[in-house]
């Protein structure tokens, strides 16, 4: 039922856009197990990938799903986290710009 409710909520979001006309601002957190996120010396690990590599492709099915240009994305933020379990939490927030300048 949360996969349901996801897709409803991607769906809302973009009815929304197409009526305020507007920009979209995402965040990215990426988590990483603690062993893949620092080596055995306790520095950040090259097992933490690198997240640009990812961001696009994650940005573009995203953007691909709710059919939107993602030149629309106007503000994008990434971050790594050292966690338990590997997971990407994403922040997506419809912003109206103003048009007057």
């Amino acid at each position: 039922m949360q996969l349901l409710s996801e897709i409803k909520d991607l769906q809302d979001l973009k009815d929304t856009w197409a009526e305020v006309d507007g920009v979209f601002h995402v965040e990215y957190r990426f988590y990483y197990p603690y062993k893949l996120f620092y080596n055995s010396n306790g520095r950040a690990s090259s097992k933490a990938f690198d997240l640009t590599n990812t961001e696009k492709l994650l940005q573009d099915a995203i953007f691909r799903t709710l059919d939107i240009d993602d030149k629309y994305v106007f503000c994008m933020k990434s971050s790594k986290h050292p966690a338990e379990m590997s997971r990407i939490d994403v922040v997506l927030k419809l912003e109206t710009h103003d048009k007057a300048g």
